[in-house]
């Protein structure tokens, strides 16, 4: 018996060890979680196969726990069918690059042959159900509607013993109705799509800025860490939120600014109510690709320059000045003094109270070419963009310019982030994670936990780095005690 569990553990440990210097919850993806393809009840969870991964809901404390995706181990997110082993406390997966298991107590997925065995449930039969929420009703025919005429229908259910029947649907995600009660109540999690443009992060909640993406429609969406709870408002379905993609995403205590493909939409925070920002000063069907919220005021980048807006009386300012007329604007900090520009005609800044905008120079050439996104961590300034990654000292305007990352590959940088110990530099293959201190390179991609190499922003919080990609939102723990050098 202990030569057998020696040898458990020791196949366990070669195995763990195959999966690299990442633990199980280092990378976690968000998606778009809506379309159900299977469902399965284990022992303290629910399971809910989906398009994008699987969601585990524990029934005792009534919330999601992290999702599982390819970072987890799973051959694809695309699951097609779930089982659990009741004898084993194992749940499999099937997918179309083939079968895994995992193990609860491990927190890990290993490759598998999907036991055909397990499927062969019968399903109880739907109930008459009255959902909770005013916007759904059940048609009884196994779909539900809502307001807007449009039909979800119910892809798989499960009863767990307890009065609780739980169910999946084709386009609103999770369900669980009450048998006793006759009640469906929606249990939302994820993303509207996929393609995360944007995100802006404040204590206890995170908006994302989703991409339209096929049939769905794009939008805003609001993850509450602290109740654990999820919003979302649909382009073209939300009062006042026509069907634009959105660029950019700021905020403050009153309002969330959206920047769209027809100019600033601004979201009461109090009301619940949008509309758009910035129209009589001449931001009416403008692309906004850049935003950067005060409290006081709003700064607005566009394909043509940059505006002052204030969200109270919608009146505009154009801050620009000849030296940046016509440029692009992809990005704005503020920075020391200064408000900083990333264009595709290189680095700018506008001094306090100054009219005219000023190019920024530096040996490398760096900042005189096309600059994609800034980060600030504390006085220093990153820039990343055609020619590389650059530092700016905002303080005593010092610059230090990186045009090849460790050694061998030239730096192309679309998207910064950064912290007092780290800057992350998104390239087309993957990530770099750059020690300024050390002068260290640390590559990463999808085949370490990345949901997708595509990444379109990246924001450092504590001790997490976020990167908004066109597969979803991938949450990186840089700071777990077995990753520290």
């Amino acid at each position: 018996m202990i030569k057998r569990a020696f040898l458990f553990v020791f196949l366990f440990c070669a195995v763990a060890s195959g999966k690299g210097r990442f633990r199980p919850g280092d990378w976690i993806t968000y998606g778009n979680f809506r379309y159900v393809t299977s469902v399965s009840v284990g022992f303290t969870h629910v399971y809910f196969g989906t398009t994008e991964g699987v969601l585990r809901f524990d029934r005792n404390r009534r919330v999601f726990d992290a999702p599982m995706t390819t970072a987890d181990g799973l051959p694809d997110s695309y699951v097609r069918q779930l089982a659990y082993d009741a004898s084993t406390d194992q749940l499999y997966a099937a997918t179309a690059l083939g079968g895994a298991y995992f193990l609860p107590a491990f927190g890990e997925w290993y490759p598998a042959t999907f036991p055909d065995n397990l499927t062969d449930r019968e399903r109880p039969k739907l109930p008459l159900l009255v959902p909770d929420d005013f916007n759904l009703r059940y048609l009884g025919d196994g779909q539900v509607g809502d307001n807007q005429f449009r039909r979800f229908r119910f892809t798989d259910w499960a009863e767990d013993g307890f009065n609780n029947l739980w169910i999946g649907s084709w386009g609103l995600g999770a369900f669980v109705g009450d048998l006793r009660l006759g009640t469906l109540v929606r249990l939302p999690y994820g993303l509207l799509t996929s393609r995360v443009a944007a995100f802006w992060m404040e204590p206890g909640k995170i908006w994302f800025a989703c991409l339209r993406k096929g049939a769905d429609a794009g939008g805003l969406a609001l993850w509450d860490l602290k109740e654990e709870r999820w919003s979302f408002w649909e382009a073209g379905l939300a009062a006042n939120f026509p069907s634009d993609d959105i660029f950019a995403l700021s905020g403050n205590q009153n309002f969330i600014f959206l920047g769209t493909e027809q100019g600033i939409l601004r979201y009461d925070r109090k009301t619940g109510y949008f509309r758009p920002a910035g129209r009589r000063g001449g931001l009416r069907g403008e692309a906004v690709l850049a935003l950067l919220a005060t409290e006081g005021g709003l700064f607005a980048g566009t394909r043509y320059g940059v505006y002052a807006v204030d969200p109270k009386t919608d009146s505009v300012w154009n801050l620009t000045s000849p030296s940046i007329a016509g440029a692009v604007v992809n990005d704005l900090k503020m920075a020391g003094s200064y408000l900083w520009a990333a264009t595709n005609r290189g680095l700018f800044r506008l001094a306090a109270g100054s009219k005219n905008w000023t190019r920024f120079s530096d040996a490398s050439q760096i900042a005189l070419s096309t600059i994609r996104s800034l980060a600030v961590s504390g006085e220093f300034l990153w820039a990343g963009g055609l020619r590389g990654l650059l530092q700016v000292n905002t303080v005593s305007d010092s610059i230090e310019g990186y045009r090849v990352a460790a050694g061998d590959a030239d730096l192309d940088v679309y998207a910064v982030g950064a912290n007092g110990k780290y800057v992350w530099a998104a390239v087309r293959s993957g990530v770099y994670q750059f020690d300024p201190a050390n002068k260290e390179w640390d590559f990463l991609s999808d085949l370490e936990g990345l949901t997708s190499n595509e990444i379109y922003q990246i924001h450092v919080e504590g001790d997490y780095v976020w990167f908004a990609t066109a597969s979803g939102a991938s949450r990186f723990f840089w700071n777990a005690p077995h990753l520290r050098k």
